[in-house]
């Protein structure tokens, strides 16, 4: 069995794209079964949401341009 150090350091040397679908694939192995249906429905956002960025359907925002809109619609 490998330890958590070394799959933490193996991971880490991975590009961007390939570490953001590690982190797909860890989220969806843990067992949310027990978790309420609030957190289940949430667990659910976060991975179509995420899908939705890595495959170009939504773009993501600086946060500073983001909050320029916020204070404009003020």
């Amino acid at each position: 069995m490998v330890d958590l150090e070394t799959v933490t350091t193996q991971a880490l040397l991975l590009e961007p794209d390939a570490r953001a679908s590690l982190v797909d694939v860890l989220l969806e192995s843990l067992d949310v079964s027990a978790s309420d249906a609030a957190s289940r429905a949430w667990f659910s956002e976060v991975l179509r949401r995420r899908r939705e960025v890595d495959d170009g359907t939504v773009a993501l925002l600086p946060g500073d341009d983001l909050f320029v809109g916020i204070d404009q619609a003020d």
